[in-house]
């Protein structure tokens, strides 16, 4: 029977199995380079991919890629070595006193972190709980390899909705060997439920846990955010802007102002740089206001939306044939979550995951937005940013679903597994920026989606803010 490649011991079957969950979390993972990492709040870096010490972004993703072929079809380190290790080394230009331990670590940390992330989505599905509701977490002791960290906290056996376990989801440093398994009731009493948990801290960096792709929230008042790993494919769909308008279209570009978007858009090309496509010249008046609506955001927004994008397309062509990926053409004629049409009909969509992050935006068809190209580019915002995974922002969502707000009993914000708070959060982004930004903005915003959102807005997306922003 062949088995998965270990991230400790190479290769063990030219057949591996893939592991699913596993692959599924690195390729939520943005390729980013090591300057924009420097930049990130921790809750963002676990979205993104970096390599230390390499500041070209095409480097960064051919070794993504390559990590991707160790997870996903069981490449060993040898392979991975040969692969990119004789670039990688190039750009490190003698900087690295080890290069072959450097790419090692590389390698083992990333392929254990996927590895690890999808041991956490299967043990926190609610039917695996039902039968194996302990997780033990177990070191290699006594080999004189054992880090001090692991030594100290050595094996632990808790409830698999502990908290502990939000801070302490291995690896918790660089090559770290711990790993997680699933005990049944019997097996956590005959081992020893452990009573009271080590007070050691992981490395900068490490032991956060991924999330949860079930409906189990865990109490996180006194740990750091967990980020949600979805485990449903049917959540992992981008889900278009609403067919039918939610509020009516305002601000529209018509007539001999298109002239306006046509000088708008090298400045706006100056600052997304090879981000940014038209196609169709401005021929389509949803092109147009596209066009126009992100050129009115200010350039510290702009230079941050091309740091979180790989291809920003605007088009009169249908919106699945777009993007540099490819990745949006899987859903031609695929019926949207909704069943109301398929994705050929959409106005547009935000395709991530594998190190792409792209905003597409088709003048073939017009959703019920009141930008699709501002709520697409808050997607990928939120993607890395976390805004809708947020303390914060989740308790204003909550205040909407108590009908805070005038589009309180809308489906389109109650959609499950946080798509409903991505979905909100996308719309309150577009409504703010196309409004203005300003005091008006915020009314609007208030009016529709509540009070606790608007403030949310005014505090983190608000003009003086990114005014200011360096």
């Amino acid at each position: 029977m062949a088995r998965r490649a270990s991230p400790n011991n190479g290769p063990a079957s030219p057949a591996p199995l893939k592991f699913e969950e596993a692959v599924k979390s690195f390729r939520e993972r943005l390729a980013v380079s090591d300057a924009d990492w420097r930049g990130m709040s921790e809750v963002a870096r676990q979205r993104a991919f970096k390599v230390a010490g390499v500041a070209q972004l095409d480097l960064v993703a051919k070794t993504w890629k390559a990590l991707d072929k160790a997870i996903a079809d069981g490449k060993s380190f040898a392979d991975f070595k040969r692969e990119v290790g004789p670039a990688l080394i190039k750009e490190w230009g003698g900087t690295v006193k080890n290069p072959g331990a450097r790419l090692e670590t590389i390698y083992r940390t990333n392929v254990q972190t996927a590895y690890s992330h999808g041991t956490w989505v299967q043990l926190q599905k609610p039917e695996t709980r039902r039968i194996r509701p302990y997780i033990k977490s177990t070191a290699i002791l006594g080999d004189g390899r054992t880090s001090e960290i692991c030594a100290r906290i050595g094996i632990v056996i808790l409830p698999s909705e502990h908290p502990w376990w939000l801070t302490h989801w291995a690896p918790l440093h660089h090559r770290c060997r711990r790993s997680q398994t699933g005990l049944t009731q019997a097996q956590a009493e005959k081992q020893g439920i452990t009573q009271s948990p080590p007070a050691v801290s992981p490395a900068p960096g490490f032991g956060r846990a991924p999330g949860t792709g079930g409906d189990w929230q865990p109490d996180t008042s006194d740990a750091p955010d967990a980020l949600r790993v979805v485990a449903d494919a049917k959540a992992q769909q981008p889900i278009p802007p609403p067919e039918v308008p939610l509020v009516p279209p305002v601000g529209h570009v018509r007539g001999d102002s298109a002239a306006l978007v046509a000088e708008a858009l090298p400045v706006l090309a100056n600052t997304l740089g090879d981000r940014l496509r038209v196609d169709g010249a401005l021929d389509s008046e949803i092109v147009r206001q596209a066009v126009h609506d992100m050129a009115e955001l200010p350039e510290p927004l702009l230079r941050r939306i091309r740091e979180v994008t790989t291809d920003i397309h605007f088009s009169t062509a249908k919106v699945t044939s777009l993007g540099r990926s490819g990745k949006a053409a899987r859903f031609a004629g695929v019926p949207t979550v909704d069943q109301e049409g398929t994705w050929d009909e959409s106005g547009g969509m935000h395709m991530r995951g594998g190190g792409v992050s792209e905003v597409l935006v088709s003048g073939f068809a017009e959703g019920g937005s009141r930008s699709a190209a501002l709520h697409e580019t808050a997607h990928a915002l939120d993607y890395v940013a976390g805004d809708s995974r947020s303390k914060a922002f989740r308790a204003a969502w909550r205040a909407l679903q108590d009908g805070a707000g005038t589009l309180s009993t809308e489906p389109y914000f109650k959609v499950p597994n946080g798509r409903g708070e991505e979905e909100t959060f996308a719309e309150a982004f577009a409504t703010f920026w196309k409004l203005g930004a300003g005091e008006h903005a915020a009314s609007v915003v208030a009016e529709e989606l509540g009070r606790p959102i608007a403030d949310y807005m005014r505090e983190h997306y608000g003009r003086e803010k990114w005014r200011s922003e360096p």
